[in-house]
């Protein structure tokens, strides 16, 4: 897994340019994360991490670097034995065959250019901008970008209790939407069909992730029990909005 993962990053300047954004949203130099693999012994929590993203401070991030942990066991920890909930008959076979792949490549894409991609725009304390602040153009709006980060201000600061949702949703999204470039499959062993099916089985992880992610919503208080599943639940809405638009069919 470390050698794939270092040959990802080593062509992230080949694969970031494919984002839905201009080069103007990206780092002025790609920074080259640290990336450990670990195997887990024993991790105390309700809910195991497949990866770790460090450190949590963004203007060290943002011009430091950061370091990446994927403990590398939990990818294929799930149980084989079970039936899938939420998936067709059809859809059993190659799901529980194909998921632990497809999640490597996810959590691969996920955290090193999912979190190591995009830039805050700021303004330092001497009025310096970060970026062409008279050429960069909103792609949303048409217009010139109007806000930035102050002085003192952080990713933290400025959406307190949705920043880490913002964020994960963000990497997961850059994760799906790399997960269907050759290339990339390609640098994980996966060519032909069978990266056809890699493609298809990461997607269809999302979709089922979305809707177990129901069971973590507190009617009482209308609020998310675990941060980590919002932003799938975000995703999973945006998608079946998506294929509405587009035409689905009920099986």
């Amino acid at each position: 897994m470390s050698s794939k993962f270092s040959q990802l990053v080593d062509s992230a300047q080949e694969f970031l340019p494919l984002l839905p954004w201009g080069v103007e949203f990206e780092k002025d130099k790609f920074l080259r994360p640290d990336f450990t693999s670990l195997d887990v012994v024993s991790f105390a929590s309700s809910g195991i991490p497949a990866g770790i993203n460090i450190p949590n401070y963004d203007e060290i991030r943002e011009n430091e670097g950061f370091k990446n942990v994927s403990l590398g066991n939990v990818l294929s920890a799930a149980s084989q034995d079970k039936r899938v909930t939420f998936l067709t008959t059809e859809d059993q076979g190659i799901f529980t065959d194909l998921r632990g792949k497809a999640f490597e490549v996810q959590v691969g894409l996920h955290e090193l250019l999912g979190h190591g991609s995009g830039k805050l725009f700021s303004k330092d304390k001497n009025g310096v901008f970060n970026f062409e602040q008279d050429k960069v153009i909103n792609p949303l709006t048409g217009d010139k970008i109007r806000s930035w980060y102050n002085p003192g201000e952080t990713w933290d600061t400025q959406f307190s209790t949705i920043a880490s949702t913002y964020e994960e949703c963000r990497a997961e999204c850059v994760g799906i939407y790399l997960s269907t470039d050759r290339n990339i499959l390609r640098i994980f062993g996966y060519e032909g069909a069978e990266a056809e099916d890699i493609m298809y089985v990461n997607w269809l992880s999302m979709l089922r992730a979305g809707l177990i992610a129901l069971e973590f919503y507190t009617p009482e208080t209308k609020k998310w029990r675990q941060v980590r599943y919002t932003d799938l639940i975000f995703i999973y809405t945006q998608l079946l909005i998506m294929a509405h638009l587009k035409g689905y069919r009920h099986v």
